[in-house]
């Protein structure tokens, strides 16, 4: 609790140093633009972004397919005893899930 108030009076104290203070570059028009060091891209420079649905399937997927195998090793075998439980226990292993996700992300 000392430590967490300490960092709260910390950040309330500076976000209200700069309270009234005005920006530098407010008449730029293109502040952001002259702001960045060349070697960063700006989003300008891209094509296009990915969608939403893209951009969160690295992180549903290997979530959804570790439940899915922890559902498959129940002793009530839901899935039954045949290959698409060898297959769920396969792929929903953590390392292998992961790797998907990271199939998946660089897609």
């Amino acid at each position: 609790m000392v430590v967490t108030a300490v960092a709260v009076l910390a950040g309330w104290w500076w976000s209200n140093r700069f309270l009234n203070v005005a920006p530098d570059n407010i008449d730029a028009l293109d502040a952001p633009a002259a702001t960045l060091p060349e070697n960063m891209k700006s989003r300008d420079d891209y094509s296009s972004m990915p969608s939403a649905t893209m951009a969160f399937l690295p992180i549903i997927v290997p979530i959804v397919l570790i439940c899915l195998s922890s559902v498959a090793n129940f002793p009530s075998a839901p899935f039954g005893s045949g290959t698409l439980t060898d297959i769920l226990v396969f792929i929903g292993n953590p390392l292998t899930a992961l790797l998907i996700g990271l199939f998946l992300s660089s897609y």
